[in-house]
């Protein structure tokens, strides 16, 4: 492109895209490309223009659509505009620009302090003398800070009893280890006590061993034990180690049981660790009998006994009627009457325990065995229970499932256990059962070894004749949540019940 002439270049047509230029040469129309642009301008790289000679070199304009090369200038020199000529020139850098080498400082701890608009000055270190600190700062009127003081020789005041609290007006602080003076001790002799108390006038404070003389002379002390505080008449004062008659020797009545409360008229008090007689244990020997309240005056040891029958207490029964005995022996406090043995409460299609010895083998592995069942009152179960005929084997499940044949709850694989036995296993959940509602019973094994108890059923499943309803549902063990499908099961109903 940079080869073009414009005569070279292609005519233009009446209508230009939206990438062309139009050109006009001698009354002819040409079209220039954004494209050929492009590489004109490629070709005309500042890089690689021929003003350059060293590193460092700089183009400047010296007139109207002109520039000049300016070499790189000297180590140390700065670009600069010259005063004669106007244009950029190297120079070596003059006064001005540098703080640190400002003429503005003298001495080390000098400041530059604002004096007014655009303009400063010199705040020269003043240093304190010993024991004085001093801070840049300033106060009410001021207008440039300056180094002040904070701490100066003035002794603190001496402070007086009685003293007002005061917020102070001096423009110094304290030393940490300042003191106050303080008033000094009375030195007057302590006055004798007597008569009302009074606040006193001094000024002063006491030492704190002083001692006041003392105003009574002491005496025997005549002190006597009553029912009401007396202020007394004495003139003479208690010394510290005086005894005061407070107990006597004579010994503490005997009591004796019946004895009526008595203030007492003694003057004296009994010690603490004083004793009363006290009336002698009994000896006889405690008797069985109709309640009575004897006439002994003598109380019964803290150990006695009192005879008691050594028979068995009798069987209770059920319906036994209440009697008063005859004795005369008393029970023990820890007897216990047998009892009869109570049944467990269960629910299901029947007991397993009244299937006579009607024992049948699991007709097919994984396969529930359902069997239909009502309750005619609430019960809650937590458990379930089977009979294992003369074979255990393998793992059973049992469980519950509603009238829709969705789970309700079950044991979960457990492991068969015992023969000719019942089995009873905890449900994974409680359930709480409700009259009028249809439940399935359900059984399920891991095998077509074990035997269960069973009835027999009135033919084919599913059954729907009077109470009871039968039948069965392949692959399906552990028994599954459900909902299933009943299909035809076989003329066996197996025992399952549930236990509270």
């Amino acid at each position: 492109m940079s080869d073009t002439k414009i005569s070279d270049l292609t005519a233009a047509s009446a209508a230009l895209g939206a990438d062309e230029l139009p050109i006009s040469e001698a009354g002819t129309s040409k079209k220039l490309t954004v494209d050929q642009i492009k590489t004109y301008v490629g070709a005309k790289s500042v890089a690689t223009d021929v003003l350059w000679d060293a590193a460092g070199d700089l183009a400047v304009g010296s007139g109207a659509d002109t520039a000049a090369k300016l070499s790189k200038g000297a180590d140390g020199t700065v670009l600069t505009i010259s005063a004669s000529t106007h244009v950029p020139v190297w120079a070596a850098p003059t006064g001005g620009g540098a703080m640190a080498t400002d003429p503005l400082w003298d001495a080390a701890g000098d400041l530059a302090v604002g004096t007014g608009a655009d303009t400063a000055g010199k705040l020269t270190l003043t240093v304190p003398a010993a024991n004085i600190l001093e801070v840049l700062g300033v106060v009410n009127g001021e207008t440039t800070p300056t180094w002040k003081p904070i701490h100066d020789g003035t002794a603190p005041s001496t402070q007086a009893f009685g003293d007002s609290a005061a917020a102070g007006t001096a423009l110094t602080a304290a030393h940490r280890d300042h003191k106050h003076a303080m008033p000094a001790l009375g030195t007057a002799t302590p006055i004798v006590e007597s008569g009302a108390g009074t606040a006193g006038t001094a000024v002063s404070a006491s030492h704190e061993d002083h001692v006041h003389p003392g105003a009574f002379a002491t005496a025997t002390p005549a002190l006597t034990l009553g029912t009401t505080n007396a202020t007394g008449s004495a003139t003479t004062a208690l010394a510290t180690d005086a005894t005061i008659l407070a107990f006597d020797a004579t010994a503490p009545s005997t009591q004796a049981f019946g004895d009526s409360a008595a203030v007492g008229a003694a003057t004296v008090a009994a010690r603490r660790d004083h004793k009363h007689a006290m009336p002698a244990l009994g000896t006889t020997a405690a008797a069985v009998g109709t309640s009575a309240g004897g006439s002994a005056t003598t109380p019964s040891k803290s150990d006695h006994v009192h005879a008691t029958g050594a028979g068995t207490p009798s069987t209770q029964a059920f319906g036994d009627s209440a009697a008063t005995g005859t004795g005369p022996a008393a029970a023990m406090t820890d007897h216990k009457h047998a009892m009869p043995a109570l049944l467990d409460l269960w629910v299901g299609p029947f007991d397993p325990r009244l299937c006579g010895t009607y024992n049948v083998t699991i007709p097919t592995a994984n396969k529930a065995m359902l069997c239909a069942f009502q309750v005619n009152h609430p019960i809650t179960v937590t458990k379930a229970r089977t009979y294992i005929g003369q074979a255990t084997s393998g793992n059973i499940d049992l469980g519950i499932y509603d009238a829709t044949f969705h789970r309700l709850a079950s044991t979960g694989s457990t492991a068969a256990s015992g023969t000719w036995s019942t089995q009873t296993i905890n449900l994974t959940g409680s359930l709480a059962l409700v009259p009028g509602v249809k439940y399935w019973a359900s059984i399920a094994a891991d095998n077509a070894t074990i035997t269960v108890r069973a009835a027999l059923g009135a033919g084919p499943g599913p059954q729907d004749s009077d109470c009871l309803w039968y039948g069965e549902v392949a692959t399906s063990f552990p028994l599954p949540a459900g909902p299933l499908t009943l299909a035809a099961g076989t003329t066996q109903n197996f025992a399952v019940v549930f236990l509270a």
